[in-house]
């Protein structure tokens, strides 16, 4: 068809002018540019598998650089856990150079009343670029030419436990979560300029099996105490702020002391933003506190043992070594 069309556009050009003729050159050329670059990308779609036919377009179209390259494969749990392996899937999309838009969840273990307003203040938490709608559309609905491909990566936990054992991989790693995190400190409600500790204590919930959150995420309130202690002992002035589920007669130990607030039943994006803000944060056997951890630029204390890597740079105190059981929780004021 195209040569027919560049034959007869050669005829007419002994019937016209020099202008005329060097416009019709300029068409012909447009025709023969369409045939030769378009064409091959049409018969991609015909003969190559979708994966393959945007691969092609990534490395030929060279699509912006704000476009979406990597983001996580999506996985069951809380919101501690499924946040965790966002930022360290952006973390390891960082380490090779890809720009990451994050999936945004649409379930989650917690969500108990399957409340859509819950899920949207969960993503409203994460603070990072969204895959967006069009390109999602474009990927696994109807193959657009100006698609870009995205790598989907798989769960990278185990390997960020891995990479931060290496202390210059861990100073690679700090700024960049500790960035995510600066960006929450917009939503900060304190007010007092006096030093504080948050203070997470898990407590089991529905989604728990009692054997297991009985040996790994347990945490006896004297060895919480004890925790407290340690972090008083470098700050005599600090107040702590309990943030756990349940009722108050579940915190005796607690009661009492002005230095010490219950906070109880919050909201999670209240609770996540409070253990991200604090001066202090001593965290539970729990991937929330974890990843509150990761993004702080304040103090860590961890308990230790736990099922994830440290980073060198937080304190650690050892779960099971509680106070003695006729004492308070903190020591006594002078």
């Amino acid at each position: 068809m195209y040569a027919i069309q560049l034959v007869d556009a050669s005829m007419t050009l002994f019937k016209h002018k020099l202008f005329n003729t060097l416009i019709v050159l300029a068409l012909c050329a447009v025709l023969l540019f369409r045939n030769r670059y378009t064409s091959p990308i049409v018969s991609l779609t015909a003969t190559k598998t979708k994966s393959d036919r945007l691969l092609f377009l990534h490395d030929f179209a060279k699509p912006s650089r704000k476009a979406c390259e990597a983001t996580q494969i999506a996985e069951e749990g809380g919101f501690g856990s499924q946040y965790q392996n966002i930022i360290q899937t952006a973390l390891y999309a960082h380490w090779k150079g890809k720009s990451f838009c994050v999936t945004p969840i649409t379930s989650i273990h917690g969500n108990y009343g399957s409340s859509s307003s819950f899920l949207r203040e969960v993503n409203e938490l994460l603070h990072l670029a969204v895959l967006p709608a069009e390109q999602f559309y474009c990927l696994f609905v109807h193959s657009c030419r100006t698609a870009s491909h995205v790598d989907f990566i798989e769960n990278k936990k185990a390997w960020f436990d891995d990479f931060i054992k290496d202390r210059k991989l861990a100073d690679f790693a700090k700024p960049f979560l500790q960035g995510v995190g600066k960006r929450k400190r917009t939503h900060s409600g304190r007010e007092s300029e006096k030093k504080n500790a948050v203070v997470h204590i898990r407590r089991r919930n529905p989604q728990d099996i009692e054997d297991d959150f009985h040996g790994r995420n347990h945490l006896q309130d004297r060895d919480i105490c004890h925790a407290m202690r340690l972090v008083q002992a470098a700050n005599p002035s600090i107040t702590f702020e309990i943030y756990s589920q349940g009722e108050h007669e579940d915190f005796g130990l607690y009661g009492g002391d002005p230095r010490i607030s219950l906070h109880l039943n919050e909201a999670l994006n209240v609770t996540f933003l409070q253990m991200v803000q604090a001066d202090v944060l001593i965290m539970a056997k729990s991937s929330l506190s974890y990843t509150a951890g990761l993004l702080r630029e304040g103090e860590v204390w961890a308990p230790n043992p736990f099922w994830h890597t440290f980073p060198y740079y937080w304190k650690t105190f050892d779960a099971g070594k509680g106070i003695p059981e006729e004492e308070p929780c903190l020591i006594p004021a002078n």
